[in-house]
């Protein structure tokens, strides 16, 4: 005899409604639930990471291109590191090392600036970074920052964010410790993650990756490259970046948040009156830029994060007497009309 598998159907159905009747006086069976597991949480890849993003942002990990550097420099001299870290990282992710903000500067120059001398960089201090580094954790955290910020603040043009672990310290921050995790923002369209603290980087990531995005959305706003940017404008549009970061995550701080003092604060805004329109490109009072905005050696006038404190003030001062100023609004404003529009008074 042949079934179809709709007859099939019947029949089993017809068969458990027989079962259910029974005999008189019988007792139905009691139905037990079976013991179930609640699915563990699904951790995306990177791959799907990077899908889930918006179209026109690009989330790449260099993690498992470092890994295999590392791997293939066990037996390497120092200097046989750069042709192998060409090899491994920078032919496969040349996008990473990219970045408009500084024209010319070469992918190895890049590195040496980051702190990453490829000759002399601490190997086994890099191996024990890449092994503690989440990067499934990182890349989805990553991912929901830049579609909250992206959400908010929204962009037509490309914006690439490469994530990797790192040895730490590296420059500036030697002085100031950014708890483990450096977001670098290297032109319009290239932001670097840095993460040298394994999973201690998760906690602060969102933030710091959505301010990392207000920033490089600042770059392509003014059209300037670093050289040119001014002591005033690397302050504002940090301030702005966190700005949106901490519309986002109103709980986030940053390793500048306390920096300064009221006094301290007093002293800086002061020592930086003749430099405020200072660039880079300035010599020699382009070595003051760094000085102000990240410490230098002690000095009182020079605290750690000590421009960046006061930008941050500066651009809540103007949110204060501003409250329905929107992240666009607040993004195009030049520096000018923001620093007189926000009444900032040190202290």
């Amino acid at each position: 005899m042949r079934w179809t598998a709709r007859g099939l159907i019947v029949l089993i159905f017809a068969a458990l409604a027989l079962a259910a009747c029974g005999t008189p006086g019988e007792v139905a069976p009691r139905l037990v639930a079976l013991p179930t597991r609640t699915p563990a949480p699904i951790t995306p890849t990177p791959a799907e990471v990077a899908a889930a993003a918006p179209s026109n942002i690009e989330v790449i990990s260099l993690h498992g291109a470092i890994d295999a550097f590392l791997t293939a420099s066990e037996a390497a001299s120092p200097l046989e590191r750069i042709d192998l870290f060409i090899q491994h990282v920078l032919t496969p992710h040349p996008a990473c090392f990219e970045g408009s903000l500084w024209l010319g500067a070469q992918p190895l120059e890049t590195l040496d600036n980051l702190g990453l001398n490829l000759p002399s960089v601490d190997m086994e201090n890099w191996r024990a970074s890449v092994d503690a580094f989440p990067e499934a954790q990182a890349l989805a955290a990553a991912e929901d920052a830049l579609r909250a910020a992206y959400d908010l603040l929204p962009r037509d043009t490309v914006l690439r964010v490469c994530v990797a672990p790192v040895p730490g310290p590296r420059r500036p921050f030697e002085e100031t410790p950014d708890g483990g995790l450096n977001i670098q923002v290297m032109g319009s369209d290239l932001v670097l993650a840095l993460c040298s603290a394994g999973e201690s980087c998760l906690e602060p990531l969102r933030a710091r990756i959505a301010g990392g995005y207000g920033y490089a959305y600042q770059i392509e706003q003014v059209g300037l490259t670093g050289a040119e940017i001014p002591l005033l404008g690397w302050a504002v549009y940090q301030g702005r970046a966190d700005d949106l970061a901490l519309r986002l995550f109103p709980d986030a701080s940053f390793p500048w948040t306390d920096a300064l003092t009221p006094e301290q604060e007093a002293t800086v805004w002061e020592a930086m009156q003749e430099y405020l329109q200072t660039t880079y490109s300035d010599y020699p009072g382009y070595r003051n830029v760094d000085r102000f905005l990240y410490g230098y050696g002690g000095q009182e006038r020079f605290p750690p994060w000590g421009g960046i404190y006061i930008g941050g003030r500066i651009v809540a001062a103007y949110r204060a007497s501003h409250p329905d100023v929107t992240p666009a609004e607040l993004m195009a404003l030049d520096l000018e009309t923001l620093l007189a529009g926000s009444g900032y008074a040190p202290g």
